[in-house]
């Protein structure tokens, strides 16, 4: 196991639904930039002045309480103030209820400790109330700094009155109201204070009306936009998504004695890491979910899936692809507020789970060919052939006499060494060649170019299965495609392919080869072209190239097979 899984279990760098101190320092995407704006520099110097209330609204998971997060931890590390998150969530309500949350809340107490001060319950609300504004204006005082206030920041509004009107304590608008003035009686006896409320958009309209109560209404002030209309948080583009996964692991490699996050596929160009997950992954998560909490959960998913069936210790096995988020959508498609929205985003997904099978089965198929020791040229030749019929019933594979070569236009015999497979393709003979080895290469290479030369095949495609090989074999097709170019006066570097194939992709195409299932081997050849060899887009795009003409060289050179570079 990578040494990242074990830290990843023991800390999950992505909270569902629920937001903590260790990931309160994150505040993405515009709409919560613009917030923060209007909090600092208009609301909490107002509230300064004359205690209020605001709110944050948005829809569930857009980010409300990672901002009273996100508000929290700037009052506390960098402005110097008194700040606390009540969470209303199972809790009820009342003047003495309230003054008991703040009195015994760690944040609180730790604030007033910093001061050399401790608080002292005296069992009555007032005044201990008191006791706090009388520390507070001291503080103030002798710190000479007007600015340090208190910031109440209460979530789970909408679950709280919820749960206050299942029991028969009145309807929204009345426990609202009720809510808010309790909050009155808070300013009452403790100044300089800004009280923010989460709430969802559909209590945003309940609290409008609500706050026709002027004595209520003038308490109250929205954070608003440069046009003075509230601002609602809401989803995320694509670029915040990214910069919020990256920001959740960058604060959990802090976490975790700044350990490198490796920076494999998934970092953009504007140096945003968002390992372990690729883009991808994240544009689909994106796509489905759209909004923050949706996005932070996916992850959270995905992520958990990973470190714990990771066996291994290469980290590559850490990596949430495309087709590993399409597998979370699916799983837990009742999370995604666009799911079976789009029929467009519906088969986008669907083909990507088909990918990942597929995927599956290749893997099996591979595994069970590597049981031939090692790959002769006979085996591959055979194999790609049957790959070649599976892929385009339309291409003709010349079986009978692929070792034994046609004669030319001119009707006159010449001895060609062997060329490994031809495939005749809407007029046009295409001649493969597989180079494995420097021992037949120099041969193989001018047995192509000489057929070339007396137009006995149109194009040719070199195979080449050794990394070592290529810039040498490079090299001479390039010396025999200018002496053809000189020959015939026409640009043949159009007619000549060089691909590469590595062993796993050999392995692949011996065990399509070996599978007796005719439906799933054209279906997995299918696929397997498509993903990466695209061996029919290459003979298509092959066959469509026209030769650039050339003005004809007076000192012809008459090619013959021995005139053709060989590298030697």
């Amino acid at each position: 196991m990578c040494k990242y899984c074990n830290l990843l279990r023991s800390d999950r760098p992505f909270k569902i639904h629920r937001t903590n101190s260790n990931t309160g320092k994150i505040l993405i995407g515009k709409l919560a930039e613009n917030y923060l704006s209007d909090f600092e520099n208009r609301i909490y110097n107002m509230a300064m002045i004359n205690s209020i209330m605001t709110c944050v609204i948005g829809h569930p998971g857009v980010g409300k309480t990672q901002m009273l997060h996100y508000i929290d931890y700037v009052s506390k590390k960098k402005n110097n103030r008194l700040s606390m998150i009540l969470d209303l969530k199972d809790k009820t309500i009342s003047d003495d209820d309230l003054t008991n949350y703040i009195l015994k809340n760690e944040s609180v107490n730790s604030f007033f400790k910093k001061y050399n001060y401790d608080l002292v319950d005296y069992n009555n609300s007032e005044r201990n109330l008191k006791q706090m504004q009388e520390l507070m204006t001291k503080i103030r005082v002798d710190n000479r700094n007007n600015k340090i206030g208190f910031c109440l920041l209460i979530d789970s509004v909408d679950e709280y009155v919820r749960k206050m009107e299942s029991s028969g304590k009145g309807n929204k608008r009345e426990i609202i109201r009720n809510l808010l003035g309790t909050i009155m009686s808070l300013f009452n006896d403790l100044s300089n204070t800004c009280v923010v409320f989460a709430i969802t958009r559909d209590l945003y309209t309940d609290l409008k009306e609500s706050l026709k109560d002027t004595s209520q209404g003038r308490r109250f002030s929205f954070v608003t936009d440069k046009n003075g209309e509230p601002i609602i948080l809401d989803r995320f583009d694509f670029e915040d998504s990214k910069k919020m996964v990256h920001k959740f692991m960058e604060l959990w490699s802090e976490r975790n004695g700044n350990i490198q996050l490796p920076c494999i596929d998934s970092c953009n160009a504007n140096g945003v890491n968002t390992f372990p997950f690729t883009e991808e992954a994240i544009e689909l998560f994106w796509e489905f979910g759209s909004v923050p909490g949706d996005i932070a959960m996916a992850c959270s998913l995905a992520l958990n899936e990973k470190i714990f069936s990771c066996k291994s210790n290469d980290i590559h096995n850490l990596i949430v692809n495309k087709h590993d988020a399409a597998e979370v959508v699916r799983r837990f498609s009742t999370y995604f507020v666009n799911y079976g929205k789009n029929q467009e985003l519906q088969n986008k997904l669907d083909n990507l789970l088909d990918a990942k099978v597929k995927t599956a089965e290749i893997e099996g198929i591979r595994y069970n060919a590597k049981k031939y020791t090692n790959i002769s040229s006979e085996l591959l030749i055979d194999s790609f052939s049957n790959y070649l019929k599976l892929l385009n019933s339309n291409f003709g594979i010349n079986e009978s006499d692929k070792h034994v070569f046609i004669k030319n236009r001119n009707h006159y015999d010449l001895k060609f060494e062997n060329i490994d497979l031809l495939v005749h393709y809407k007029a046009h003979t295409i001649g493969f060649q597989f180079l494995l080895d420097n021992k037949s290469n120099h041969d193989k290479i001018r047995a192509i170019f000489a057929a070339l030369t007396n137009n006995q095949i149109n194009e040719a495609i070199f195979i080449v299965l050794s990394n070592n090989l290529i810039e040498g074999i490079e090299k001479r097709i390039n010396n025999n495609v200018k002496k053809l170019i000189h020959s015939k006066s026409k640009d043949y570097s159009y007619v000549v392919e060089l691909k590469q194939l590595d062993m796993e992709e050999c392995w692949e195409i011996i065990g399509l080869h070996d599978l007796e299932n005719r439906d799933k081997k054209e279906k997995l050849t299918t696929f397997i072209d498509n993903k990466k060899l695209k061996f029919d887009k290459t003979i298509f795009g092959l066959i469509n190239k026209k030769p650039l003409e050339k003005k004809r060289n007076k000192n012809v050179i008459d090619l013959t097979p021995g005139s053709l570079d060989t590298g030697n």
